[in-house]
């Protein structure tokens, strides 16, 4: 065990420092300057994953040190299954936000339009969650779908579509927009919050009826179904089949899926169903 944990560490250090230099490469290349870090998404994004790449490298140092207490310290073995847990949660975290940043233009790219950093800060100001959201209607593929039906009935034209995935044309957005993607943010927060807490619970051990926590990981998923894109189906006009072809959309209905087998899986381990290891 002793070194096989050595190999490990060895082949992770390597990992790490290619990927350290790989960023260190295209950082210019795709960001270019500071104001584009904190100005842009894609800057945002990367930021994000240069924070959950931090994480896995401390993990993985406290793994490091632990391999090689294995022979000295006889926790140390449940020590790094642990560490493994979690770092196998951040670095699949870390998978879905590089995945985000292939679905976003450079930060190079943006030129204009970029959030100030006097912006930023008013944005960032802490604010209660919004937890009412908009009229479907009131969203800017809606609104302007409504208009173009409105113009195909007075001109007996052919109707066209406000939206039409994989075009390759990004979709309008609107004010209304901006307050419904915080409204479903806002609440999928306080859902992992609710998560968070009902895991704390059952790890008090005061609580057996928390074992059932994952299972809100169900409710999130059919939250993100219905609203994570209003402008297809089930709430747009765009079929589900259809609706794939846009990567945005295929990608949040991967994380849908994503997420109701990790809720199915961790419950059947937190209710015993699955055989642990540990046991």
């Amino acid at each position: 065990m002793n070194q096989i944990g050595r190999r490990f560490s060895a082949l992770a250090i390597i990992g790490g420092a290619m990927i350290v230099v790989g960023a260190v490469v295209f950082v210019p290349m795709y960001i270019g300057s500071l104001d584009a870090v904190y100005g842009t998404a894609y800057g945002a994004m990367v930021v994000t994953k240069s924070v959950m790449f931090g994480m896995l490298v401390l993990l993985g140092f406290a793994n490091f040190r632990a391999v090689r207490r294995f022979t000295a310290d006889g926790a140390a073995v449940e020590r790094v299954r642990r560490f493994v847990e979690v770092e196998m949660g951040v670095g699949f975290a870390l998978l879905m936000a590089a995945a985000s940043i292939t679905s976003m233009p450079p930060a190079v790219d943006l030129v204009d339009d970029r959030v100030s950093f006097a912006e930023l800060v008013e944005r960032m100001a802490p604010a209660p969650p919004r937890l009412q959201s908009p009229d479907h209607a009131l969203l800017a593929i809606p609104a302007l779908q409504a208009r173009l039906d409105d113009e195909h009935a007075r001109q007996a034209s052919i109707r066209t579509l406000a939206f039409v995935p994989g075009s390759g044309a990004l979709p309008p957005r609107n004010t209304y927009d901006l307050a419904w993607s915080e409204y479903n943010h806002h609440w999928a927060g306080l859902l992992l919050v609710l998560m968070g807490l009902a895991a704390l619970a059952q790890r008090s051990g005061h609580a057996p009826w928390a074992k059932h926590w994952p299972l809100l990981f169900l409710l999130l998923a059919a939250f993100l179904f219905f609203r994570a894109d209003p402008e297809v189906w089930p709430m747009g006009e765009s079929g589900l089949i259809e609706s794939l072809k846009d990567p945005e959309v295929a990608q949040h209905r991967l994380f849908v899926v994503l997420i109701i087998a990790f809720a199915l899986f961790e419950w059947r381990v937190r209710t015993a169903r699955v055989a642990s290891h540990r046991s």
